[in-house]
């Protein structure tokens, strides 16, 4: 399960993208069926710095509800996930923030 992550601008703010593929937007699900506590893991670990890592571990903590929905809304639509994540400034970034599902 390796995502695709980019690195982008929300407007001022940097983010990274990280999209799943179908088999890692159902290893998400598994996850989150399973009650397990690596969700943030899998999405944040794959962030390339210490600073990204933080911060995204932080606004995870905030929208995990709005995560867990929108992975399963993803398998329901038959699409993948995809996050856009802050690059720093931890949860004063949350407005760059963005979880949603498209098509693989």
């Amino acid at each position: 399960m390796d995502p695709t992550v980019t690195a982008g601008w929300w407007y001022v703010t940097p983010v990274y993208y990280i999209k799943y593929d179908w088999s890692g937007t159902w290893k998400l699900k598994s996850y989150i069926d399973d009650n397990r506590t690596l969700i943030a893991g899998l999405i944040c670990n794959f962030l390339p710095n210490t600073v990204a890592r933080t911060t995204c571990q932080a606004i995870f903590l905030l929208v995990r509800t709005d995560i867990i929905n929108t992975v399963n809304a993803a398998i329901a639509n038959k699409k993948c996930y995809k996050v856009r994540m802050p690059a720093s400034g931890g949860a004063i970034s949350l407005p760059a923030y963005d979880s949603y599902y498209v098509t693989c």
